[in-house]
């Protein structure tokens, strides 16, 4: 039931989400390369750049499917350089999204901004909210009052599908 509802999601997505026709989608990775929407090219000096996709981006795709940006969060962006700056940024960004959908009326209660960043991301947040390292994440914590669930990155892959599938049906339904 799952992958058949990944496949209808990712299918509408593809074909009516976007701006400029059609836009092929994969649920997670290009998503969540789209919140980006940010490419870093190394230089000849070794310093880094940004190139912004501006037709590609999720939010390009949230603007043209509402008719206006989600308040404070810009369709174009360029994010932080630094590892856990942009984690924060990233997980701030997902949190504003999960809060601009649930005024509108999705049902989101269930997904937790953590769960939309990428697995590189996601350890970063774990690290940063555990105090654990990389490699001895296997009890959680608390983060202000809430449960902070680490996960292996096989199963944090399955719950960021099921995150941002979940996230596509309610933009659909809202």
């Amino acid at each position: 039931f799952f992958q058949k509802t990944l496949t209808a999601v990712r299918s509408w997505f593809t074909l009516f989400g976007w701006s400029k026709g059609q836009n092929p989608i994969s649920v997670p990775y290009s998503l969540r390369r789209d919140v980006c929407i940010v490419q870093l090219t190394v230089s000849q000096e070794k310093n880094f750049k940004r190139k912004l996709d501006k037709d590609k981006g999720f939010y390009e795709m949230l603007l043209h499917l509402n008719g206006q940006p989600i308040p404070g969060i810009a369709a174009s962006q360029s994010l932080p350089l630094d590892p856990v700056e942009r984690m924060f940024h990233l997980h701030w960004q997902h949190s504003e999204l999960l809060s601009f959908l649930k005024s509108q009326g999705a049902y989101l209660s269930h997904v937790m901004p953590e769960f939309l960043l990428s697995p590189e991301d996601y350890k970063i947040w774990t690290e940063v909210n555990t105090g654990l390292r990389v490699g001895s994440m296997r009890s959680s914590g608390r983060l202000s009052g809430r449960r902070i669930f680490v996960l292996e990155d096989s199963t944090f892959e399955t719950m960021s599908k099921r995150a941002w599938t979940d996230v596509l049906l309610q933009i659909y339904k809202v």
